[in-house]
């Protein structure tokens, strides 16, 4: 039976899930769909209504079939929260026990005991220099245990348990294939996750705590429209550039659209500059050679063409379909034509799953 996973992307007010599998040597997209959950599904790092949540998801999983395989669920960026650490050499056992008090250091959640903290790690490869090494360099990440629970009991109402619950802020460098050094960008609701992954694997994690409703919201007041209405002017209307690549006539006329635009950019290259400041090699060689954008936020459009104009770096918009096989009876195969962005992570989830049961690497 061929390898399959689904990869379930539970964002503020918006879910997504994909379901892929191995066909020989072609990934190839089994069903998707996304969903919005008319209420705000996240509140202080927990799912705000699990019972809800459930029954939209319930409700999500029989829409489009799915069957019992492994499910990897992503737990959204302003959930969770990742550092960098330096450590010394030491088994793994010792390791786990000594990154448990660590992060008992940096986390913002109100905990009494460790044991209510779930901390786990990531390596950071770093280039052979012959030495014996002393130290290894890790990104420690930690999730308040109830938060995790309320996903679970939320998913119980599917009649599935998840196999994997992972992080979704890692997913877009999973779902996007890249040929150098890149910086991932993915522009969510209420949060964007900022990730630079080179040949030696992740080496960068940021999240930011605001994401497109930024966008929404300043229209909104700018334009003297509903939150409803800026929305939909955001996603048909707004333009940041016109062909010739000088600013739109929205771009000069609404107020503070420039400066937050800006804000945004000099995020990005704060996070390259970081980047570049860590690598003990030629940065020559590893620079970020490019951008690509994924999520919601990821859609304003000219938002590629004005972030390359601003960082004089290429910035793509990233289509986590590319490399996917969709056939021809896929239901929702025109949604995808015009918001594939917006499943990034729900594919790089999927993949997730997928190298679980076929022992690839994580980020090959």
């Amino acid at each position: 039976m061929a390898a399959t996973a689904i990869g379930l992307d539970i964002g503020t007010s918006n879910i997504k899930v994909v379901e892929l599998r191995w066909r020989g040597q072609k990934l190839q997209l089994l069903s998707g769909a996304s969903v919005q959950t008319q209420i705000e599904v996240l509140d202080n790092g927990e799912l705000a209504d699990v019972e809800q949540v459930g029954r939209v998801l319930g409700e999500l999983f029989r829409m489009v079939g799915l069957r019992k395989r492994p499910l990897i669920v992503g737990i959204t960026a302003e959930n969770v929260i990742i550092r960098r650490l330096r450590m010394p050499v030491m088994p793994e056992e010792e390791l786990r026990e000594a990154l448990r008090w660590e992060a008992k250091k940096f986390v913002p959640f109100n905990v009494n005991d460790i044991n209510d903290v779930v901390v786990d790690y990531i390596p950071i490869m770093d280039v052979d220099t012959g030495f014996v090494k002393t130290h290894q360099e890790l990104f420690v990440v930690a999730v308040a245990r109830k938060c995790i629970e309320s996903y679970v009991s939320a998913l119980s109402h599917t009649g599935l348990n998840p196999d994997v619950i992972d992080v979704s802020v890692l997913a877009p460098p999973q779902a996007l294939p890249r040929v150098a050094t890149t910086c991932y960008m993915d522009i969510g609701r209420g949060c964007t996750g900022i990730v630079i992954v080179s040949d030696f694997g992740v080496q960068v994690v940021r999240t930011l705590p605001w994401g497109s409703e930024r966008f929404t919201r300043l229209l909104a007041q700018s334009l003297d429209m509903s939150l409803s209405g800026a929305e939909e002017y955001k996603r048909d209307k707004l333009e940041l550039l016109e062909e010739s690549g000088e600013d739109s006539s929205s771009l000069r006329s609404i107020e503070g659209l420039n400066e937050l635009l800006y804000e945004l950019s000099d995020e990005i290259l704060q996070t390259v500059k970081y980047y570049r400041s860590r690598r003990h090699e030629d940065v020559s060689s590893t620079d970020v050679k490019e951008i690509i954008l994924s999520g919601g936020g990821s859609q304003i459009k000219g938002l590629s063409s004005w972030l390359a104009r601003s960082l004089s770096i290429p910035v793509t918009l990233g289509d986590p379909f590319v490399d996917i096989e969709i056939p021809d009876s896929t239901d929702f195969r025109e949604e995808l034509f015009y918001s594939a962005p917006i499943y990034t992570c729900a594919v790089g989830l999927a993949k997730r799953g997928l190298d679980l049961t076929t022992k690839r690497g994580r980020y090959s």
